[in-house]
């Protein structure tokens, strides 16, 4: 890929780790509240031992949670959209396009004429100019 690739794939990149990150910091703002008002619902009903026993049954999917944050969000995040995958090929193709021989052929001799066309324009304007 070349830098514009490169460029385009990053660019795509950064808008889901910013939306990632701000639903972490409400996830987080969640847990906190959440863990708050547990320890305050544990403490002042010492008695209720089934809001304690529930914390081993959640440890058994604390895997799956481990699995999912490492597997899960890495390709969400380093998955670009359709359309910087679109903005990657189309660089990809300008790119061999552009350095192609055929191109090249078609774009040398171009730029010999655009540059005779610019000197016989010159060189009229001047004239044009000294006659005045």
């Amino acid at each position: 890929m070349n830098k514009l690739s490169w460029f385009l794939y990053w660019t795509g990149v950064v808008d889901p780790i910013i939306t990632f990150a701000g639903f972490m910091v409400f996830v987080g703002l969640l847990l906190v509240g959440g863990a708050f008002i547990w320890f305050a619902i544990v403490s002042f009903n010492t008695s209720d031992k089934d809001i304690v026993a529930s914390v081993p049954y959640l440890k058994k999917y604390r895997v799956f949670v481990v699995f999912f944050v490492l597997f899960f969000y890495p390709v969400y995040f380093l998955t670009p959209n359709r359309q910087t995958l679109i903005l990657i090929a189309g660089s990809e193709v300008g790119e061999r396009v552009v350095k192609s021989e055929q191109v090249q052929g078609v774009v040398n001799p171009g730029l010999d004429m655009l540059k005779l066309w610019i000197k016989t324009e010159t060189d009229r304007l001047m004239k044009k100019s000294e006659g005045k």
